[in-house]
């Protein structure tokens, strides 16, 4: 038996060894949903022990069959290598199976890149060292540090812009986006050096380090807090980010998420007029197989029928419009097609069509 699973890392999904079943040699079922309705984890790392490649066959068994919805591939890194896609093959109701050619040494699978709070650690700690201003603004509840960068203009009047991502800990595509925006706004190209004499800039790169470490779908913990919302369930991540954002007071307000939906990105808008300033620099991803669905706030009241945002629905782009009238959007990019690199680029097309379209709207 040359090829062992490990969990019980940071990220991974599932989180400990009672979720693995080993069928044969070399043949495993893993449950990334085990505990998580809804679960859009999925994250383990291969130890190959012999002197030459070995052939793997693992099923992530999602055990409830409308969980799998696009679900159906993967993504492999070996050693230090870039993660790449692989196809998976539906088997059963709820299975999708991995073929694997694995080499010698530690390989990692993943439902989508993975990107753990190790990860971010030593990204902020590259800024740091690298003129970057970043700060620690407060702790998870279990102890893990939230962090922010800061891009202060200096130019004499500009408006706060305020970004957060990774509110879903199973999202990674807001944290290569976040790598993609830094790279950008720390650049002398011309797009960036505009953009900082518009806006002072400030990042939170990953709201919710407890659910990333814990490879949770969703939330900071299990019931616990759902990052993307003003209201919820108790929590510091969550205390020390509305405080953020109360003592900045943004004039705009930028999220990143992905959803799992292979072909589709997502433009969710509070204003007609910001919506169509971004499609107009920033057309449908077609690519990489994408088109946008696109939503303002309107139309989500409309679609549901409502009059008002129900209290348990507030987002922070809602709650920026309402306390400091601030132009609020969420990215929704599934990562289906794309790499690491990509997702990047995503990010800094996502900051320049926003930027751009504030700046022309609040005549700046």
């Amino acid at each position: 038996m040359n090829i062992r699973l490990i969990t019980g890392f940071d990220g991974s999904c599932p989180h400990c060894a009672e979720e693995v079943k080993r069928d044969a040699d070399n043949k495993f079922t893993v449950f990334p949903g085990y505990l998580q309705d809804g679960s859009c984890r999925f994250y383990i790392r291969i130890e190959n022990s012999e002197k030459q490649s070995a052939s793997v066959e693992i099923i992530a068994d999602w055990q409830i069959e409308k969980l799998m919805a696009h679900h159906d591939h993967g993504y492999i890194k070996f050693s230090e290598e870039e993660w790449q896609f692989i196809p998976g093959v539906k088997i059963g109701g709820s299975k999708i199976k991995y073929s694997l050619d694995v080499p010698p040494g530690i390989s990692e699978l993943a439902l989508s890149p993975e990107y753990n709070y190790e990860t971010c650690e030593k990204f902020i700690n590259k800024l740091d060292n690298n003129g970057v201003k970043t700060t620690v603004i407060g702790q998870s509840e279990e102890g893990r540090d939230i962090w922010m960068i800061e891009f202060p203009s200096t130019a004499p009047k500009t408006e706060n812009f305020f970004i957060q991502a990774r509110d879903h800990a199973y999202e990674t595509a807001g944290s290569f986006c976040v790598e993609g925006i830094v790279e950008l706004l720390n650049s002398d190209e011309m797009i960036a050096r505009y953009l900082r004499s518009k806006f002072s800039f400030y990042i939170v790169a990953m709201t919710n380090p407890d659910g990333v470490y814990n490879g949770m779908s969703r939330l900071s913990r299990d019931k616990g807090a759902d990052m993307n919302r003003v209201f919820t369930e108790a929590d510091k991540a969550h205390d020390t980010l509305k405080s953020s954002i109360d003592r900045i007071a943004p004039k705009v307000h930028m999220n990143i998420h992905n959803w799992t939906h292979k072909f589709i990105d997502g433009l969710l808008v509070n204003d007609e007029t910001i919506k169509e300033k971004i499609l107009n620099l920033f057309p449908a991803d077609s690519a990489h197989y994408k088109k946008w669905l696109v939503e303002t706030h309107a139309d989500y009241l409309k679609n549901n029928n409502l009059s008002a945002t129900p209290k348990e629905c507030i987002s922070w782009k809602n709650y920026c419009k309402e306390k400091f009238g601030a132009y609020g959007v969420n990215f929704e990019f599934p990562w289906f097609g794309l790499n690491t690199s990509d997702m990047r680029e995503k990010g800094k097309r996502a900051l320049i069509s926003f930027g751009l379209a504030v700046a022309e709207e609040m005549d700046l």
